[in-house]
């Protein structure tokens, strides 16, 4: 299944093997960023370095993103990026490590941009992003949004810039090693994404079709199955499996 909104999305078992090409062509130089743990555990990012390695791409791994990636954290991958010379940058995970690497595309693609500029609207370009999402819940892989955290303002909000990934890889096989709080944390959002979609105030009946459908999945797949790891059978269903 293949989805253009501007991000080139697809949806598919073994989906970053399959879109190889696709990956090596974002750039020459890449910076990988995604969490502490969750990435190794899932095999996203062996996947991905495969990917890199087999194509002689140079990388390197900014794995310091917390939950509610702060403009700190942002600013400091973004000066690893600059100094790497990366000309594209690959998200890793859910929603946080994809939200931080949509900022940090944009200030490695702006040297003379800071994080204190985040939340100006200015026309700026940014750098090649992919994103390989490894929760089910955020939908950041598909929108143009980037929620950060500023410590110092005390404020938590989306950046200006609207940056839509380039490409998005989706594939269902991460998910089976969420804990089941997250997959039940992340079923929520989505079905809160769904609401949202079907009830705004600029929806049609085109947009309408897709959160119609997603619903019916959710309905169907509500109730916790037994055996399936994550103890859920959102675990694949709600990415099209």
């Amino acid at each position: 299944m293949r989805f253009y909104i501007p991000t080139n999305i697809y949806v598919e078992k073994n989906c970053v093997q399959h879109h190889a090409k696709d990956v090596l062509a974002l750039g020459k130089k890449a910076l990988i960023v995604t969490g502490k743990h969750s990435a190794k555990t899932n095999g996203s990012l062996d996947d991905v370095l495969k990917i890199l390695q087999s194509g002689n791409v140079p990388y390197q791994i900014f794995n310091e993103v917390e939950e509610n990636p702060s403009v700190e954290t942002v600013a400091c991958a973004a000066e690893m990026g600059k100094a790497f010379a990366a000309d594209f940058v690959i998200g890793i995970g859910g929603g946080s490590p994809i939200d931080a690497a949509k900022a940090i595309a944009l200030l490695i693609a702006n040297p003379s941009e800071t994080e204190t500029s985040l939340y100006t609207p200015k026309d700026l370009k940014t750098l090649p992003l992919l994103a390989v999402p490894t929760t089910c819940g955020t939908g950041t892989e598909a929108t143009p949004v980037s929620v950060l955290t500023n410590r110092k303002g005390g404020f938590k909000k989306s950046i200006a810039c609207k940056i839509f990934p380039t490409l998005s890889l989706v594939d269902g096989k991460y998910l089976a090693f969420a804990k089941k709080e997250l997959i039940l944390n992340t079923a929520v959002d989505a079905l809160s994404h769904m609401v949202e979609s079907y009830l705004n105030s600029q929806s049609n009946v085109y947009n309408r079709m897709f959160p119609e459908y997603g619903l019916k999945i959710w309905e169907q797949n509500k109730k916790e199955p037994a055996g399936i790891a994550g103890g859920s059978s959102f675990t694949g269903v709600a990415l099209g499996y």
